[in-house]
């Protein structure tokens, strides 16, 4: 693996973001600051999902930071294999922020980690358009997002589910993992049009609006539901704003 001194500065396009290979460059770079609360107590360790499941340090949160140190002070590329795969496999779950005493905002520094790898990349075409596809195609907007919920539950519901896995088809093509991960589809999704639910309790508490979300509205239509219901009983009017989308973070995650 090559590296580059503390002394040599990044490479850089005329827009100012980095070469592959390179370090940190340009707007949204993990803050020095945040990096430097770390104390390396390790307190983090059993709240992190990813080192429970691996028990490597480098899948722990104070091992990200040392990679990421490692990017930022020239001795680690920002396109490195370790580097890029750790910081793809955190969760981004944030639950070693709960229990950091030194009050280290972890997310802040693998989510603009990751908004520096995906500059320096290289994606072939045939990525690039997959991409494009379902994170602007799909997930953009709500209609497309919803038919597509409506062809899953179909899916599920119509036999073709059964007949599929029967067939070894999905084995064959190593999907059956991916697959199985698919969660039943409810049959209605939750349509914010500018509905109002009124509190049910005798006293009024105040009025919410609530963010439907895009795979919550959903695959979680039964939750946006129950939320609504909750909310209610406790004395508060419910208000769905009508045009909501995605919430955007997919595009940090």
């Amino acid at each position: 693996m090559k590296t580059r001194t503390r002394g040599d500065r990044p490479k850089t396009n005329t827009s100012g973001i980095a070469l592959a290979g390179h370090g940190f460059v340009g707007a949204d770079q993990p803050d020095p600051d945040i990096l430097r609360r770390c104390i390396r107590c390790g307190l983090c360790l059993p709240t992190c999902p990813t080192y429970v499941e691996t028990g490597k340090e480098t899948s722990s949160p104070r091992g990200r930071i040392h990679l990421i140190a490692g990017v930022m002070d020239g001795t680690l590329s920002v396109t490195d294999a370790t580097f890029v795969d750790q910081m793809y496999e955190c969760l981004d779950c944030r639950a070693c922020e709960d229990v950091c005493p030194s009050g280290v905002q972890y997310g802040q520094l693998v989510e603009t980690a990751r908004t520096q790898i995906e500059r320096a990349r290289r994606r072939g075409a045939g990525e690039r358009a997959l991409r494009a596809a379902t994170l602007t195609g799909l997930f953009a907007d709500m209609r497309r997002f919803r038919l597509a919920s409506r062809g899953v539950r179909w899916y599920q519901r119509s036999g073709a589910r059964q007949a599929l896995r029967a067939s070894g088809l999905l084995v064959r093509r190593r999907l059956g993992t991916t697959e199985a991960m698919l969660p039943e589809v409810p049959v209605e999704p939750v349509v914010p049009r500018g509905q109002v639910y009124p509190a049910q309790a005798q006293e009024s508490r105040g009025r919410v609006a609530l963010f439907a979300g895009c795979v919550m509205s959903t695959v979680f239509a039964e939750t946006d539901r129950a939320t609504i219901r909750v909310l209610s009983a406790n004395g508060y009017e419910v208000m769905l704003p009508a045009g909501q989308g995605c919430c955007g973070a997919l595009t940090i995650h």
